[in-house]
């Protein structure tokens, strides 16, 4: 049981508007960076064990939360040249099981 049942919310972002708030916090650091700074990014390969969206089995919101993000990932990566893909998502899910 919850002790604050209000005190929290949960938003699931759509991809318009996880580019929109990646790409605000990306043009912010370009314009305050050191000229040399690169950045990674990367989507966690690790998976939900549960998830809050009623109505929606969890192994299908992972998979889509994961899509949003990994689509947003490649759109900043083409749009801010210091910005560089670590694939740790795509090295776990499409490794073997037993050795990720």
């Amino acid at each position: 049981m919850l002790v604050f049942p209000d005190r929290f919310e949960l938003h699931v972002l759509d991809y318009t508007d996880t580019i929109t708030y990646l790409q605000h916090a990306f043009e912010l650091l370009a314009g305050n960076k050191r000229p040399d700074s690169r950045v990674i990014l990367t989507v966690s390969p690790v998976a939900l064990n549960s998830s809050y969206r009623a109505g929606i089995d969890v192994i299908t919101a992972n998979a889509c939360s994961k899509s949003v993000l990994r689509a947003a990932a490649e759109e900043i990566v083409a749009k801010f040249d210091f910005v560089e893909y670590f694939p740790s998502y795509e090295s776990v899910t499409l490794s073997r099981r037993d050795l990720a």
